[in-house]
């Protein structure tokens, strides 16, 4: 009933029932349009309590769906930012994994071509045997190892360089050649993959001087000539 006491009478024009509502409006500080459930979208109604009642229930709900948005905005940020970290971690995790992977294959790659394919002198297994003069030569007896890292069967030569014996008056050149064993030939030959002992006699002329000045393995070069 008082809600109706306060209503201007309904033959008064339109523009005279605006003007009576107007003082409402301004004492609420609410804006000509504004609507809430109960009042049209269409009309103007006057600032009563229950309409209040229903602005403030539907700012309170308009605040809680931001708050909610917000939050859920913050929360899938979070959430994205966690997968995208994880993400790089994982990248950065399968790079590393196969830079490693890179680095070990050339490395083994790097050390096989450092060893591949060479004939080489196995000096734990080589030693000096023995020497003898016989007129006018000196014969110096040597047990060498070689390994063929090749795979093919390769054929090879020896020379010993022997400077302090040339010094010392035993041998009148420095550099000698290595025969086999029946001095009957200066070529070697080793099969493939293998590693091999031979009995190598290195043959200089005598200078005179029967002592030998260094009874260890001399320096020995190995020469490849196989095709």
């Amino acid at each position: 009933m008082f809600y109706l006491a306060q209503l201007p009478p309904p033959t008064m024009p339109l523009a005279t029932r605006r003007t009576a509502w107007e003082p409402a409006r301004i004492r609420s500080g609410i804006a000509e349009n504004t609507s809430c459930i109960r009042c049209s979208k269409s009309e103007n109604r006057p600032n009563d309590s229950i309409c209040n009642s229903y602005r403030l229930y539907h700012s309170n709900s308009l605040a809680g769906q931001n708050r909610y948005k917000s939050k859920t905005r913050v929360f899938q940020e979070k959430y994205w930012v966690a997968e995208i970290g994880g993400f790089m971690k994982k990248q950065h995790i399968l790079w590393i994994i196969i830079i490693t992977a890179l680095v070990i294959l050339f490395s083994l790659l790097f050390s096989r071509g450092q060893t591949a394919e060479k004939l080489i002198l196995i000096r734990e297994k080589s030693f000096f045997s023995e020497y003898s003069i016989v007129e006018d030569r000196v014969l110096i007896r040597c047990e060498i190892t070689v390994k063929n890292s090749y795979d093919t069967s390769r054929q090879f030569t020896l020379e010993a360089a022997l400077p302090e014996d040339m010094k010392g008056g035993l041998l009148k050149e420095e550099t000698l050649i290595g025969w086999n064993e029946s001095l009957e030939k200066t070529v070697f030959t080793i099969g493939e993959r293998r590693e091999e002992q031979y009995i190598v006699v290195f043959v200089g002329t005598f200078a005179g001087n029967k002592q030998k000045q260094n009874r260890s393995l001399p320096e020995i070069t190995i020469t490849d000539i196989s095709e």
